[in-house]
């Protein structure tokens, strides 16, 4: 099966979720933040493509 949705990591500031059969992208992004490559976890009783979570750590350096 083919993925539908996919979290993209891009660059070092932002995350993004894309839909890849529809191209629309959520983002995520604040200001003096870092974020690590994200991991889907997906929900044991899961029935759609898309349920889980996505994982992440983020560094803030606003707070430095």
């Amino acid at each position: 099966s083919s993925l539908t949705i996919q979290l993209l990591f891009l660059g070092h500031k932002q995350l993004c979720k894309m839909n890849v059969k529809t191209k629309e992208i959520w983002m995520w992004q604040e200001p003096d933040s870092y974020p690590s490559e994200p991991i889907f976890v997906s929900q044991p009783d899961a029935l759609e493509e898309d349920d889980g979570n996505g994982i992440n750590e983020c560094l803030d350096f606003a707070l430095y």
